[in-house]
């Protein structure tokens, strides 16, 4: 990690829920999660963590259109600022928002968790991608939401100059629902057919983690 805000982005548990023998899903914030979760404490569903995700050979993946979860996890980051800033008032928190985006894993980009995701599974691993709607095949459930007083007040953030690349790769992503690839292959393809957003969103990284021994 290279910074304090990497491990609250990326923390050093990664949790899969297995629903039934070599049936497994990733919960991701935003995308159903919190119904997933309680439901696996309801069903006794068994959560994998770690080194143990590299017993899944596919893992489903639940995935929401990235303007709709973006605009949501803003929200729930909003109001947890505004509850527990100690006084901040919501023009500050508004600002912090949009010059710095993404401070948060409620709004943290779907490729984001993916790749967090990487760091624990089988490099052939499978990702079958799902979308968030099939989640109440699993569970009826529901958990959570939007909790703004004013549900449209960050509805502006997905039209952000700063956040259009990650939103073309999320974008991206969610066009391939349906379809079971590897990790690997889906940033290869992201890398080529969104050469400019994918340089954007990870060519930093590559860059500083290339001078590390």
């Amino acid at each position: 990690m290279f910074t304090e805000i990497d491990k609250i982005l990326y923390p050093n548990r990664c949790e899969v829920i297995e629903v039934a023998p070599q049936r497994f899903l990733f919960p991701m914030f935003k995308n159903g999660s919190s119904s997933l979760m309680a439901e696996a404490n309801r069903s006794g569903w068994k959560i994998l963590f770690n080194e143990q995700i590299q017993r899944c050979d596919v893992i489903d993946i639940f995935l929401r259109d990235p303007k709709d979860r973006i605009a949501s996890g803003a929200g729930s980051f909003y109001d947890d600022m505004a509850k527990w800033s100690n006084g901040l008032d919501p023009k500050t928190i508004l600002a912090f928002m949009d010059e710095y985006p993404y401070l948060n894993r409620h709004y943290l980009p779907q490729i984001h968790w993916l790749v967090w995701l990487g760091r624990y599974m089988r490099s052939d691993a499978v990702l079958r991608l799902l979308n968030v709607d099939q989640i109440s095949t699993l569970t009826d459930y529901r958990k959570g939401g939007r909790r703004s007083d004013d549900p449209t007040k960050l509805d502006h953030i997905a039209d952000m100059p700063k956040a259009a690349p990650y939103i073309e790769l999320d974008q991206h992503l969610h066009d391939l629902i349906g379809r079971e690839l590897s990790l690997r292959e889906i940033l290869l393809d992201m890398a080529s057919e969104h050469k400019h957003a994918y340089d954007h969103v990870f060519g930093h990284a590559k860059k500083l983690a290339d001078v590390l021994p």
